[in-house]
């Protein structure tokens, strides 16, 4: 008889200003265009760790949006010593573009409504290290993120797999 490996769902991770790791892109005006948002330190726990997480986000933002642009979330990854991009953990903003090819690009969430309704989307990503730093990354022409702290959400669910 042949053996099967099943998934479990763990614990979802939420980043967000009122989540497990925070991450406000809402806070003081709300994200601009063409700037990013990082999240507090997202400690992981020492190993073992799943290896792969299911991801969901949503945000809503201020104006008319143009079809096709993009809100693009990276991890910057560390094993406690070295941090990818030289990114610093901490609830803040950063305009530091030139550092996003060295993060992990996790996905994007496309604008797809010429309205101001909520853009949401999800995906799956793999982590390896034990710590990590969120960064939404604005790539809009014009458009800045609403400030309203609940219009704003990032969620890593851990997927185990178990044979069986």
């Amino acid at each position: 008889m042949a053996n099967e490996i099943y998934q479990q769902i763990g614990t979802p991770v939420s980043f967000a200003s009122a989540g497990n790791v925070i991450w406000t892109p809402s806070n003081d005006s709300g994200l601009g265009f063409q700037a990013g948002r990082k999240s507090a330190l997202w400690d992981r726990g020492a190993s073992p760790q799943p290896d792969e997480y299911s991801w969901r986000a949503k945000v809503k933002l201020q104006a008319t949006p143009v079809l096709g642009e993009s809100i693009d979330f990276y991890m910057a990854t560390s094993d406690g010593t070295i941090i990818d991009g030289l990114m610093t953990a901490g609830d803040a903003e950063t305009t530091d573009k030139d550092a996003l090819p060295n993060l992990m690009r996790i996905g994007s969430l496309i604008v797809d409504t010429e309205t101001t309704d909520s853009i949401q989307g999800s995906g799956t990503f793999r982590m390896y290290e034990r710590f990590g730093i969120l960064v939404a990354w604005n790539n809009t022409a014009a458009e800045t993120f609403t400030i309203t702290a609940a219009d704003h959400e990032f969620i890593a669910t851990p997927i185990y797999y178990q044979g069986q």
